[in-house]
Order: C-alpha cells, then structure tokens, then sequence
C-alpha cells in the first residue's frame, strides 16, 4: 500500500506559556500594515483577550460578535470590515468557530495572501485545518483548500485560564474524536497513526487536569489529533454531529461526546486492529482483536461519563420524529445507519 502525507502551508507554531509575545515577530515577518481581530463575545471579555490586543502594534479593527456553528451572516460582517479596513492580516482569538469564520471571511474576501494568526482557546484544533466550516440556514457547510491553513498558530496555556470547563473539556472530546477517526481512515500511515495515539494518550492524562502543564499538554493533543487532517476522511462520528450540530444547535464538542462511543463500536466490526491499538495506547496491553477494539469504546464512554457529558440526543429536544430528517440531510439511508443514529435518542 502506498501512503500519503501532506503538509499545510503553516509556517509557524509558538507554543508554551507567554508564546503570545510572537503576535509581534509574525506581523513583522508578514510585512502587515493593518488587522482585524477577530472573537466571540464572551472571549473578548477575557484577561487574555486584553493581552493579545497589547500585542497588536499595527492598526486594527475588531469583530466581536462571532457565534457558534460560525453563521454565514456573522463571517460576511468580518468580510466587509476587511474590505473596509483593507486589512492585510487577520488575527482569530477563541474556539473553532472564531477560527473557522477567520479562515472563511479571508477566503470569501478574496484575500488569499492575508496572513492569518490563529490563537485558539479551546481544542477544536481549526488552527491546524484546511477547511472552514459555516452553517447557512441551518445546514452545516465549508470551503476546503490548503491557502485556508493559518500561516501562524499560538498555542499559549494561559487562553485556557478562563475557557468554561464544559467547553475546554467537550472541545476535548471533538480532538478526540479527530484523533479516533484519523486511525480508522483510509491509507493512513505511521505518521499519522502515531500521532493520533500521542493525541489520544495526553487527553486520557491531561483534559481533566488544570495546570498550565495540562492546558498545553491538551493543545498539543488538539495538534496532534489533526496531524495528518489533509489526508484523513473524518467518518460518521464527525459526518453525524456536523449534521445534529448545525440542525439542533447542539455544540461541536457535544455532538462527539453524544455520537463517538457508538460510532467506534459501529467500525469495530470492520476496522478493530486500528481501534485495538487505543485500549492497548491507554492499558499498555493487549493484543489487536476485535474484543480489543471494543474495549476502546467502553473506554472512550467511560472517559466522557466521568467528563460529565450527556450521551443522548433527548437532551438536546430531539426526538425519534427526527430521524428521517437527520437521515436525509446525512444522505444516509441504511438500516445499520439508522439504528445507530436511533440509538444516540
């Protein structure tokens, strides 16, 4: 079998505490004359977000208002304040839908040489991404293309500090989920196999943990789970919350604490050599079968039990009614698929 990997045209990563005094070399490296920052509204309120915008020497113009799923409407205001602003560099500060709308807003503003700055605040691993993810009326959509990488990426421990634990933690559970559906993707190599296994293991020890070593030991997780994302296929854990998230509004972390213990004993039946290696990662033991691999998933559950997180879309409103609506926007019509997703309600 021949394998693949692809690199991202990211230039830099700066990570470790106080990295977010690189703000200044990258404007300076990017030749950038002008900003707009870009967050959400409750980062913006943070001590950290403060300290990112003393490090911005250029001129600049902020955008505060994004929101989650990344709404088309919120990411065509960052267009025109670019336009406006003409701003050569755009600097996200926050989760994956700041970053996702920082990445969208400079592709749909046709800006493809604006240098972009990603300093996220949650685990989503954007940063480390090709694709933009937005939601339209209520459907979940993304641009994909490799110009849409940040050049630059801060991984600063101290964001974290005041990230919600609910949202640090299920942010967690979507690196997971990456890290998960990159060993059962199609040609995987070691590279990406191995760094999947790293991601897995630092989130075992660390996502509960609140030291600035667990914060930064976790964003390194978040890298390592999207190392090899150009050429991984995501599967249906990440096809079925991108359905539920956007349809529901249920948060991207949720949808994987609700669909991935189910999905991994769904591909357990076809791909547990790849699922054995999690128990055998976390227990240091075993041997690959497919006993093993369901062992991975009990793991996984018990470990998103024990976060605290509901499994079940009832939670959230949603009801069996709804289920040939998820189907159809799934474009899934399997007996096998559609008692799995009855088994998330």
């Amino acid at each position: 079998m021949i394998h693949n990997y692809t690199y991202l045209p990211i230039r830099s990563v700066s990570y470790g505490k106080d990295s977010i005094f690189r703000i200044g070399d990258y404007i300076k490296e990017s030749n950038g004359t002008s900003a707009v920052i870009v967050s959400s509204a409750s980062v913006s309120k943070t001590r950290f977000y403060s300290s990112v915008l003393k490090k911005v020497s250029i001129k600049n113009a902020e955008y505060t208002e994004i929101t989650q799923h990344a709404p088309l409407e919120k990411i065509n205001e960052v267009v025109d304040l670019i336009r406006k602003t003409k701003a050569d560099v755009i600097i996200s500060v926050g989760g994956g839908s700041v970053i996702d709308s920082a990445k969208a807003a400079k592709y749909l503003a046709k800006k493809k040489n604006m240098a972009h700055i990603a300093i996220p605040t949650t685990l989503s691993a954007s940063e480390f991404s090709h694709i933009a993810g937005y939601t339209e009326e209520h459907m979940k959509k993304g641009i994909r293309d490799k110009s849409l990488a940040p050049q630059y990426v801060i991984l600063d421990p101290t964001g974290p500090e005041e990230t919600p634990d609910w949202l640090w933690r299920s942010s967690g559970v979507r690196a997971l989920d990456h890290a998960v559906e990159t060993l059962i993707s199609d040609g995987i190599g070691e590279i990406g196999t191995t760094f999947a296994l790293m991601a897995i293991s630092k989130l075992f020890k660390n996502l509960t943990g609140m030291s600035e070593v667990n914060f930064l030991e976790c964003q390194l997780a978040a890298w390592y789970s999207y190392f090899d994302v150009y050429d991984a296929s995501m599967g249906l854990s990440h096809r079925i919350g991108k359905v539920i998230g956007a349809k529901y509004n249920i948060p991207h972390g949720i949808t994987s604490c609700i669909t991935l213990p189910t999905v991994m004993r769904y591909y357990a039946k076809k791909r547990w050599r790849e699922l054995s290696l999690i128990s055998m990662e976390i227990r240091g033991t075993g041997r690959e079968s497919p006993e093993t691999a369901m062992l991975s998933a009990d793991m996984v559950e018990y470990f998103i039990k024990n976060l605290g997180f509901s499994q079940k879309l009832a939670d959230f409103g949603v009801t069996i009614e709804e289920l040939p609506s998820i189907l159809s926007d799934l474009g899934e019509n399997s007996d096998e698929v559609r008692d799995l997703i009855k088994s998330l309600m």
